[in-house]
């Protein structure tokens, strides 16, 4: 299963001992990295249209009895069926946010200058809003960051893009190799140069995890540490290869400080930072290289002073309202701290505004050579485009308890197209069902495979209010199937037959259309009367009609017209047959099978669908799934019902291994 990357790297890279520094932003140890600026605008869009043109050939809560322990479930042969590597966290309810009295008082303990007691000050706007309180359901989070010996593996199974770096230095003889053509082909980009030539020759290029060069004669291959200069779209095909997510901004508060309002990992002073600073410890390190000193309170390591990580967020917006913000901020800036306006300092306060975009996600973490200790706190939100790439951001992966949940909801977040669907119509995550099962390796019970079939019943059937004939007559009369769900699976299924994927299903009722009978009745006439008279040409409103049911003219000389097509796709589709289909991620149809019936309405609660799997003799297994999709959205305790049967080959069928919810 391969993944499409559509965000560039913008970083470039040289080697210093135990660091990696962007060439084109110059590192100061005191700036945060997220203050770090973009490329120059030329190189971004030249960097974003490379990546379009080498685009990868791929496009590409209920939950389950919390009784069970999820990190160690235990399958056929008491096989392993999680990775060792995930800590299970309780449900529970945290607060988020920041009062203006507390940004204040924060300050107050740090020991730095008013003007930069200010300056600290308005980075900490973003959290304001009063404490906000968020529900938590239970999920697991694994230890530590992605490492590179993890990525490599979901690198080398799926042929995704690996990072800049593991070309440029961890395959440096071939870099210098090549020196004399990137020069040719990109001349004036200067460092700029070695990127471009990567992203134009990547799947051509070997690629190495780098060595850390811990002294001139000693070093180490970067097996174990954590995995950086990856986008977040490269982070989340990560996940969905790995059947997880992303975690979100509020399970990351929750796993660094439980339900505590500590502000920093080891309690609320500022200046009682437990780690070791200076140049011979400000560098990145292999994961758990802290140990207790920089874990969370259920076990999770290095969640500061190791790297920025990516969140599942996407979208930077204040915690409340923003009318409810801007009151806060203004409370904020009447504050003593604000109130000399000559300061430029404080002048710069008062013209800030936190600047809101859908296209940023919200980075957590704090990375080894930040020096402000505000930097360190817990609350900190680090807001950063989707697009970057960083010498010192990487991410780690959180899971559900249902199975095959996170599998979907990652597909569907960054792979999926549903420009097709109307209105306000999108799957809905709170009925999904699914099978997983995990291949893991050895002793460190690393991922080395993840096989899947999830999916999520529609949200509603129709923005229309009709009653069940009136939906069966649209699909027939106007050529519209109903939406019902959303499946993905990580391998070939062998009935409907499609490869590894992420699909929409829709329900044709039998029937031949009223419409296209005429049209094609009026098309037999007028194509004779043209083989009599070569000089009038067939054609009439007819011709549409037939355009729109996907009928060409050679097939009304055919005749019978029995069948009607989908386009895009041209998936032919008898006219007496119920009939399922399915659409891939770029809305075109590619397979239709008979259903079992018509669609029909009957009493049906969320959280009702289910999903069973047995063996065959014919050494494959069926997989049946029950749902119900609600008739509209304000549709309570009713539902259009359907079975799904799908057969998954033995090449990936689980027997018993399979993970799925009770």
């Amino acid at each position: 299963m391969a993944f499409e990357t559509e965000t560039p790297p913008v970083s470039a890279w040289r080697p210093m001992p135990g660091v990696f520094v962007s060439t084109k932003v110059p590192m100061r140890r005191s700036t945060p990295s997220w203050t770090f600026a973009p490329l120059t605008a030329g190189l971004f869009l030249a960097l974003t249209a490379s990546t379009e043109l080498e685009a990868q050939d791929r496009r590409s809560s209920r939950v389950a009895d919390a009784a069970q322990t999820p990190s160690e479930p235990k399958g056929a042969d008491d096989v392993p069926i999680l990775p060792g590597n995930l800590i299970p966290l309780p449900g529970a309810t945290i607060k988020l946010g920041l009062e203006p009295d507390q940004i204040v008082e924060l300050e107050e303990k740090m020991f730095l200058t008013d003007s930069q007691r200010v300056d600290d000050a308005r980075r900490m706007m973003a959290e304001l809003g009063v404490r906000k309180e968020v529900r938590i359901e239970p999920f697991l989070m694994s230890r530590y960051p992605v490492t590179n010996a993890e990525y490599e593996i979901f690198v080398k199974a799926t042929g995704h893009r690996f990072p800049f770096h593991w070309w440029r230095y961890g395959r440096e003889d071939d870099y210098e190799s090549r020196i004399l053509d990137i020069r040719k082909e990109h001349p004036g980009a200067g460092k700029d140069a070695a990127i471009l030539y990567w992203l134009q020759n990547w799947r051509e290029l070997p690629f190495a995890i780098p060595e850390d060069r811990l002294s001139r004669t000693q070093s180490v291959k970067m097996d174990n540490y954590p995995v950086v200069s990856v986008s977040w779209s490269d982070a989340m095909a990560y996940a969905a290869w790995a059947g997880m997510r992303l975690p979100t901004e509020e399970e990351w508060v929750y796993a660094a400080r439980g339900t505590s309002d500590n502000e920093f990992l080891w309690g609320d002073d500022p200046n009682a930072i437990p780690v070791p600073r200076g140049m011979q410890h400000d560098r990145l390190w292999e994961v758990g290289h802290f140990g207790e000193l920089t874990q969370g309170p259920f076990g999770h390591g290095d969640m500061v002073l190791g790297i920025w990580e990516w969140t599942g967020t996407l979208g930077f917006f204040p915690f409340v309202e923003t009318s409810e913000f801007n009151k806060e901020r203004e409370d904020l800036l009447r504050e003593k701290l604000f109130r000399d306006k000559d300061d430029s300092k404080v002048a710069a306060a008062h013209a800030y505004f936190p600047e809101w975009k859908g296209s940023m996600v919200v980075c957590k973490g704090a990375m080894y050579a930040s020096e402000r200790r505000s930097d360190y706190r817990i609350g900190l939100r680090a807001p950063t485009e989707s697009l970057q790439t960083m010498e010192a951001l990487g991410f780690r992966v959180a899971k559900s308890q249902r199975p095959g949940l996170d599998f979907l909801s990652s597909r569907e977040k960054f792979d999926y197209n549903k420009s097709y669907f109307p209105g306000s119509i999108k799957p809905n995550m709170a009925d999904q069902v699914g099978l997983e099962r995990y291949d893991l390796t050895g002793e460190d019970q690393r991922i080395a495979g993840y096989h899947a079939l999830s999916f999520a019943p529609m949200s509603h059937a129709t923005e229309e209010k009709l009653n069940l004939n009136k939906l069966h007559e649209q699909t027939v009369e106007g050529h519209r199937p109903i939406l019902l769900g959303t499946l993905a699976v990580t391998g070939e299924l062998q009935s409907p037959a499609v490869p590894a994927g992420i699909y929409t299903l829709v329900f044709r009722h039998a029937g031949a259309p009223k419409l296209l009978r005429n049209a094609v009745g009026e098309a037999a006439k007028a194509i004779k009367a043209a083989e009599k008279d070569p000089e009038k040409a067939a054609s009439g409103d007819w011709q549409k009609v037939l355009r729109r049911f996907g009928i060409t003219d050679e097939d009304v000389t055919a005749g019978p017209v029995t069948f009607v097509r989908f386009n895009p796709g041209g998936i032919v589709v008898p006219t007496d047959e119920h009939s399922f289909l399915l659409r891939d991620h770029n809305g075109d149809y590619v397979a239709r099978w008979q259903a079992s019936g018509p669609l029909e309405s009957g009493k049906y609660e969320e959280g009702e669908a289910s999903i069973a799997i047995e063996a065959r003799p014919e050494g494959h297994e069926n997989v049946t799934i029950e749902f119900g999709v609600p008739v509209d959205q304000k549709a309570r305790g009713r539902a259009y019902q359907h079975k799904l049967v799908l057969q998954v080959p033995k090449s990936w069928a689980g027997g018993e291994r399979w993970r799925k919810a009770d």
